[in-house]
């Protein structure tokens, strides 16, 4: 087994803050789902949760093509498709391959692996993998697959934000709530742009994972401890049951 590993830098994300509006706006704000005040470490919380999601895990795995990896003695590389299950239960119907919930039990459970330090505020991202090259591949790809996942929910907040506050603009003739909401519109607007134009949207790769040379296990030290140690026990188990 070989291990690749990301380390990650959080990045604070535009909230779409309205400047120096009265509190009495945050009612407005609130229901169109706009944070007057940004939170970096919530922002950074929120971003490893989605990262550790069953969800994002899921879609992860069918855009990298993991599970004809992880089950490669049920998939057919010629036809690209799952064997069929005739050998199995003796009919003729193809194969619909693996569930998606073991796959993803067996991904979250040994194989990738997220630490957050909370001193440095760095993030690591590791996987384990028998194929160093797979190894690296995939802990960069979900790196690029989380950040381009926050980047289009925070682009879809933002324009949903957007047709509700025009929406308000349309039922409010006082001039300073209309100007409270020009404000409101005015910093969606720049969230977008912001997420439209940053790749690395929620997390900033410090070091990319390359592909390792060394294994990480089996340790070869430990097999030959443990080969001298049953040895040296059946040696003595032997010298016993001799007559």
């Amino acid at each position: 087994v070989y291990r690749a590993e990301v380390l990650l830098m959080p990045l604070s994300q535009e909230q779409g803050g309205a400047g120096p509006l009265s509190s009495q706006y945050s009612d407005l704000a609130a229901l169109a789902g706009i944070s007057l005040s940004g939170n970096a470490d919530a922002q950074t919380q929120r971003a490893l949760a989605t990262l550790k999601s069953r969800a994002l895990t899921e879609s992860f795995m069918k855009e990298a093509g993991v599970l004809p990896v992880l089950y490669a003695s049920m998939w057919d590389e010629k036809t690209k498709t799952w064997k069929s299950t005739s050998s199995w239960f003796g009919t003729d119907e193809k194969s619909t391959g693996p569930g998606m919930e073991n796959a993803y039990r067996m991904f979250n459970g040994g194989i990738r692996t997220v630490q957050f330090d909370r001193k440095t505020n760095l993030t690591t991202v590791t996987i384990d993998w028998e194929d160093p090259k797979i190894a690296a591949q995939w802990a960069n790809q979900l790196v690029k697959h989380l950040n381009a996942r926050l980047q289009g929910e925070a682009v879809k907040d933002a324009e949903r934000n957007i047709d509700y506050l025009r929406k308000q603009l349309a039922t409010n003739s006082a001039v300073e709530i209309q100007q409270a909401i020009y404000n409101l519109i005015e910093a969606q607007m720049k969230s977008i742009m912001v997420a439209s134009t940053r790749e690395e949207y929620a997390f900033k790769v410090i070091d990319p994972a390359t592909v390792p040379e060394r294994k990480l296990k089996p340790s070869r030290r430990m097999i030959v401890l443990v080969g001298l140690f049953l040895g040296l026990l059946a040696g003595v188990a032997a010298a016993f049951l001799q007559p």
